[in-house]
């Protein structure tokens, strides 16, 4: 695989004001970029409640309704623990201790995942390469065409109806597959790995032992409710976990007006790092002061893009500065005003490349 590169082409000082102005707004407002004290305020309040929901799975004091719907709750607290604490862990940016970090970052381990990996692959796959097929770990889905640089399969006629099926086995993938298919790969984006450290094999194993201890092993005897009744509630869980993976993601990447953009024959882009930030990624919602504060400011994702060693509280202050920066130089922002807006173009894009089609020009050649 060759080694991706961007262009170095000047963008006429946009992306030297941007950065002079966000160092503006932290100076003079005396802030640092890692997470405010109310962020781990609320960081820890969330991993007090998952711990008193996952109690309640082996309290046995229940019906089997609430059983299950408490299952369910657990499988959302875990994304929000995911994209509230190990997603910001794992870019060094919610404590300035590396080593609070570190430790952050396997609270993914304690809900099913893996730090690790997840490091891995979104900090070296996703970020440094976008929406470019077969190096963003995230989105290069072998049953899913978001682009018409990929060849089209048969599979692909049907792929707008994936997302109402991905909802259902997305986080038992994740939790039963992801994690290890990823310890198997010598190639992360660019990033070559040809031995992992044998500590965190250790670590995902010891992690694993222990998720399904207190998510299976601990409800099936410490309660009175069967083993398939049991292990329903642990489905639900992880449907409640890979529910929110589209509401949060697909309107931050996968869009109609969002480009896939294809190097050439020498790997490379013909368009810099920072254009291609906006060229692949789009905010929505961003006014919803909520959504915001559940879900990480993940809305704010131009933000994150640009500058994803700065901890998500400080994103709605940047994306006020990354509007006004853009509006100034002509820099192209995509922004949704809602779900509807979000969800029409993505399903827009699911369409469209269902369709047998052209191979796309490269990017910019």
């Amino acid at each position: 695989m060759k080694k991706i590169t961007y262009s170095k082409k000047e963008d006429n000082g946009f992306y030297a004001a941007l950065r002079g102005r966000v160092n503006e707004y932290f100076s003079e407002n005396g802030l640092d970029r890692y997470a405010t004290a109310g962020t781990r305020i609320k960081a820890a309040a969330m991993l007090v409640i998952y711990a008193l929901l996952c109690a309640l799975l082996f309290s046995g004091h229940a019906s089997t309704g609430l059983f299950l719907l408490n299952y369910f709750l657990v499988g959302i607290v875990q994304f929000l623990i995911f994209i509230n604490i190990g997603h910001d862990a794992g870019h060094d940016c919610f404590s300035p201790s590396k080593r609070v970090n570190s430790m952050l970052l396997y609270t993914l381990n304690l809900i099913g995942t893996c730090g690790y990996t997840f490091r891995l692959r979104h900090n070296y796959g996703h970020h440094s390469h976008s929406n470019i097929e077969g190096t963003d770990t995230d989105l290069s889905i072998p049953y899913a065409r978001f682009s018409e640089a990929k060849p089209f399969r048969a599979i692909h006629r049907f792929q707008y109806l994936f997302p109402f099926v991905l909802v259902l086995v997305s986080g038992l993938g994740v939790i039963l597959i992801n994690n290890f298919a990823d310890l198997a790969r010598k190639q992360i984006g660019n990033k070559r790995v040809d031995r992992h450290p044998l500590r965190e094999y250790v670590i995902l194993a010891a992690s694993k032992l222990l998720f399904f201890t207190y998510m299976v092993v601990l409800p099936a005897v410490c309660t009175d409710f069967s083993l398939p009744v049991v292990i329903l509630g642990f489905y639900l869980s992880t449907v409640g976990f890979g529910i929110m993976f589209p509401v949060v993601l697909a309107p931050v990447h996968v869009l109609d007006e969002l480009e896939f953009p294809a190097p050439d024959a020498n790997g490379h882009i013909g368009h810099s790092w920072v254009e291609h930030q906006f060229r692949t990624t789009s905010d929505f919602i961003t006014d919803n002061k909520l959504f915001t504060h559940l879900f990480g400011a993940f809305n704010h994702h131009v933000a994150h893009h640009l500058f994803p060693h700065v901890n998500y509280s400080h994103y709605p202050a940047l994306t006020r500065i990354i509007r006004k920066t853009c509006a100034e130089y002509g820099m192209t922002y995509h922004h949704c005003n809602s779900f509807a807006e979000a969800y029409t173009s993505h399903m827009k894009l699911l369409v469209r490349c269902s369709r047998e089609g052209r191979v796309a020009e490269q990017a910019d050649m």
